[in-house]
């Protein structure tokens, strides 16, 4: 099978590795260098090995196994376990372990199983640190800080990925501030009254008090905000009409269930819709017979759909690792498209969420995308 330049150098930095981190950007084929990594390492050893591979989510075990499918060598000289992280088995002792999302391995749930594994050690991932030195330091610990990275503004000059374009919608929503502050008061009260110990020190004061605040930021301001789901419903309809495919990625299950009913045609997927269901409505959208797909975090990571040429950030927050994951669901490359389109919405009725456009604004800055701001 033909590899590009850059897939070559990555293959060649994880088949010399005992342990180490493949950082790629969504599209640039994390799945297919490890599975040819992978196999160029088989086809050099004696007798079977055992090969664990983790992911995230089950959409990831079938890329996985897919990728894995097409070197026959796998199969023939690997005991090969492809599973989630939330079943994880405990008590084996792999000879290699690869970790796809290796930027979750932090967590315990995660680290205690990467442990197991005694010998080698892959990381994949578009985001394995984030600046937290103490969760930074324990990826390097579990896979080392051996990095080999593949910078996308490379692949979208060599017309590996596409471009991406930033459109912010400004929302004016009327009264909302008022009613966010007085939710607050309230969210406030009843928290002193409940956890009087909570609000003894400054600092505890200053953080309990700031968490209501937020609360009632999310709730009122983004995820039953009426304006604002006006808008984001009025731009996905016209995305429809134009036969453009597109995600609209909510944070929370209730939001998305009220946008459902707004946008005629969508469909929404979750972690509690059922496997079956959910792997149907992610293949229909992938195929191109759904139009529109509302998704959780579900489908933040791993998700992968060429055809997907807008995303509607229609939830709120300021993580770089989570703006580049999201993101990257609509930059892979597909016939015809040149630039993935990214709609985000200026929250300026609210200090919270204005603060938070800002930041993403500013991530959206170092990672290169074009911007431009709609009144």
């Amino acid at each position: 099978m033909e590899q590009r330049e850059y897939q070559q150098q990555a293959i060649s930095f994880l088949s010399k590795s005992k342990r180490g981190i493949l950082q790629a950007p969504a599209g640039a084929g994390k799945t297919h260098i490890a599975a040819s990594a992978l196999a160029f390492c088989l086809s050099k050893r004696q007798g079977i090995a055992q090969i664990e591979i983790m992911v995230n989510t089950l959409e990831q075990v079938e890329q996985m196994q897919t990728a894995c499918n097409r070197f026959p060598i796998i199969k023939e000289k690997a005991h090969l376990q492809i599973y989630c992280a939330a079943g994880a088995p405990m008590g084996t002792f792999p000879d290699l372990l690869i970790v796809d999302e290796c930027h979750r391995a932090a967590a315990n749930s995660w680290a205690d199983k990467i442990k197991q594994a005694k010998s080698a050690r892959w990381g994949l991932s578009a985001t394995p640190f984030n600046g937290d030195s103490d969760r930074d330091g324990m990826i390097a610990y579990l896979f080392s800080d051996s990095v080999h990275t593949i910078e996308r503004g490379q692949l979208v000059e060599d017309g590996h990925l596409a471009k991406a374009k930033v459109i912010w919608h400004k929302i004016k929503s009327d009264g909302i501030r008022e009613a966010i502050n007085s939710e607050s008061d309230e969210l406030i009260n009843k928290r002193m009254k409940k956890m009087p110990w909570m609000f003894r020190t400054d600092e505890g004061k200053r953080k309990q008090e700031n968490q209501c605040r937020w609360q009632a930021a999310q709730r009122i301001g983004i995820w039953e905000n009426v304006q604002r789901d006006f808008k984001i419903t009025m731009l996905a309809n016209d995305l429809i009409a134009s036969g453009q495919h597109t995600i609209v990625l909510i944070g929370s299950i209730e939001h998305g269930q009220r946008l459902l009913k707004m946008i005629p045609g969508s469909e929404m997927v979750y972690s509690k819709i059922g496997k079956a269901r959910r792997a149907d409505t992610i293949k229909r959208f992938r195929d191109g017979e759904l139009l529109c797909m509302i998704g959780t975090s579900a489908i933040e990571e791993g998700f992968d759909a060429p055809i997907a040429g807008s995303i509607i950030m229609a939830g709120c927050g300021k993580s770089k690792r989570k703006a580049i994951q999201s993101t990257g669901r609509v930059l892979r490359p597909f016939d015809g498209k040149e630039c993935g389109i990214i709609h985000d919405f200026r929250d300026g009725f609210h200090s919270m969420l204005s603060r938070q456009s800002e930041q993403r604004k500013a991530i959206y800055k170092s990672l290169k995308y074009s911007q431009i701001v709609l009144t």
